[in-house]
């Protein structure tokens, strides 16, 4: 079989490893939790910069959000963006983080990619959303390797895709979470919040959302740390003994699973 890795740029030693960070309610609140302590990590470890990252959401604290999502009582009422990196920003080490109080469009986002940024991280429940974004990506002329994090769950289950926004104009491009799944095209959007403990709890799991942003999280220490991925994809289940799967880098499986197969 054809297995592939996924190498960091040798860059990140060089300079702040810089994070666009699209999402700060369930998993994105706890991604943020999780990504600090990596910023941490390569700090006290001798990298010289760590993690710069901006937050965009422009959605505020609600009651609901308290019991699940990682905010306070005193939190209602605040833009989520800006509260998870205020925290860091006041209480924590080495962080001079910021953020945006409104919704990035699709188009925003991919001009972003091209220079701005190096990661990519979704934390959204939109389908809509990705699936624009990897049309505006496709529409840029630009030679950026920057790379797509993707973090998506339901009431037990969860996922993580690690792949490049610009899959269509990058050699030996590693797909990313649309590539693999162009049936969320087809996805409609629930606009319905859930306005109770019990909704709220239904909808996903107590845990779900620590799991999906840790995993990611994990995912991001090895590429930084180790140097490489050999894998781009987990999925979890909790209502099956927490089964987990990984998915290497390997363009057999994306076309005998996914049918993905990119032009040449």
């Amino acid at each position: 079989m054809n297995t592939n890795t996924l190498v960091c740029p040798l860059e990140y030693q060089k300079r702040p490893i810089r994070i666009l960070q699209v999402g700060a309610g369930g998993n994105g609140a706890a991604f943020t939790n999780s990504i600090y302590r990596l910023h941490t990590y390569l700090t006290e470890m001798g990298h010289d910069f760590g993690i710069e990252l901006l937050v965009a959401d422009g959605s505020t604290v609600s009651e609901t959000n308290t019991l699940r999502q990682n905010f306070w009582a005193a939190d209602v009422g605040y833009n989520k963006a800006s509260l998870v990196v205020n925290r860091f920003n006041l209480f924590g080490r080495k962080t001079q983080w910021d953020s945006i109080e409104r919704h990035l469009t699709a188009s925003e986002i991919a001009k972003l990619m091209t220079d701005d940024y190096d990661i990519l991280v979704t934390c959204v429940d939109s389908a809509k959303l990705r699936a624009q974004i990897s049309d505006e990506a496709k529409k840029l002329r630009t030679t950026s390797k920057a790379l797509w994090l993707d973090l998506g769950n339901e009431r037990d289950t969860g996922n993580v895709f690690f792949g490049h926004v610009f899959s269509t104009q990058v050699r030996d491009a590693v797909p990313n979470v649309v590539d693999l799944n162009p049936e969320i095209r087809d996805v409609v959007d629930n606009p319905k919040r859930s306005c109770s403990a019990a909704e709220s709890f239904n909808s996903q799991g107590v845990l779900v959302n620590a799991m999906c942003a840790n995993i990611a999280a994990k995912m991001l220490n090895q590429f930084v740390t180790k140097g490489s991925l050999d894998y781009h994809a987990v999925y979890f289940d909790f209502s099956k003994n927490f089964e987990t799967t990984v998915m290497p880098i390997n363009p057999d499986i994306w076309a005998s699973y996914f049918g993905y197969s990119k032009a040449a």
